[in-house]
């Protein structure tokens, strides 16, 4: 699917899974190198930038590894999706009913600048929904609910580490688009590419620190979690060994031997249950004494 919005004397061409008719009315309106026209039609694995004589092109990934190819050229931009990225959905409906942008000297790398500003202000959204989640998680922890927190931590941090490894290769990017976009675009451009590149540090400082959250309380959960089964297991052995002398007791007497104390008394069953009971009692006060429960 192709759609236009012109603004400024710019052309904006959003292509959304792009066909192979599509991408070739483009390279033969745009004069699409034949590398660039074959990228087109499906995924790339890395974010890059690559300069060619009339524009530049260069692909980033965002949240969810959702992909967005951008085509500069002097008079227009390309940009290409292989499924929905609600902020350039959004700003290409504001575009078309009329929304103005009055920058001086405008130009295609302008309209980049406010795509990717758009699309790194829908990650620092993100980002702000893990740090909440994150916060319930370091509540639940408290409330011991730390097995329940497990999953939960597990799928947190999947989020996070994607987050990261999508966002990690901006930094090559924008740095190489800043030094070759003054050159592309005029000296004033700097602004705009020194204020994408700020924009990614924001996120990626955002994204260390939620790492490093996410780091504290999967340990500190980890170590709840041992000490509750420490405890269960702790209990179950003192069980165990208060149980242990009543049944070794009881075991004696119940040994088919001649001579057997007590045995055949009048009141031989009450004095094997007062020794159970007894020796119970002398060990749980041992327990006690030693502070093991």
């Amino acid at each position: 699917m192709i759609k236009k919005v012109l603004h400024n004397g710019i052309t904006w061409v959003d292509l959304e899974s792009p066909s192979s008719e599509d991408v070739a009315t483009l390279s033969k309106e745009f004069k699409l190198h034949p590398l660039i026209s074959s990228e087109l039609l499906s995924p790339s694995l890395q974010p890059k930038i690559n300069v060619y004589k009339d524009y530049l092109y260069i692909i980033l990934h965002f949240i969810d590894d959702k992909e967005v190819d951008f085509i500069l050229g002097k008079n227009f931009i390309i940009t290409t999706r292989y499924e929905e990225v609600e902020p350039v959905i959004k700003f290409s409906k504001a575009l078309s009913i009329g929304e103005q942008l009055h920058d001086n000297n405008f130009n295609s790398g302008i309209l980049f600048y406010y795509i990717t500003k758009g699309l790194y202000t829908e990650l620092e959204d993100e980002l702000s929904r893990q740090l909440v989640h994150l916060k319930n998680i370091e509540e639940s922890i408290y409330a011991g609910n730390e097995r329940d927190m497990v999953i939960s931590l597990a799928d947190s941090g999947r989020k996070i580490l994607d987050i990261h490894q999508s966002l990690d290769p901006h930094k090559d990017v924008l740095s190489s688009f800043q030094l070759i976009s003054q050159d592309f675009f005029n000296k004033e451009y700097r602004r705009y590419s020194e204020s994408l590149l700020s924009n990614f540090y924001k996120v990626h400082r955002q994204i260390k620190r939620l790492s490093a959250l996410h780091s504290e309380l999967r340990s500190t959960n980890d170590s709840l979690l041992t000490t509750k089964q420490n405890s269960i297991m702790q209990v179950f052995t003192i069980v165990a060994f208060v149980t242990l002398v009543p049944s070794l007791i009881a075991s004696i007497f119940g040994m088919n031997a001649h001579n057997m104390p007590f045995i055949g008394t009048q009141y031989d069953f009450w004095l094997i249950i007062f020794l159970m009971v007894l020796s119970s009692t002398i060990i749980f006060i041992f327990f006690k004494h030693k502070r093991w429960l």
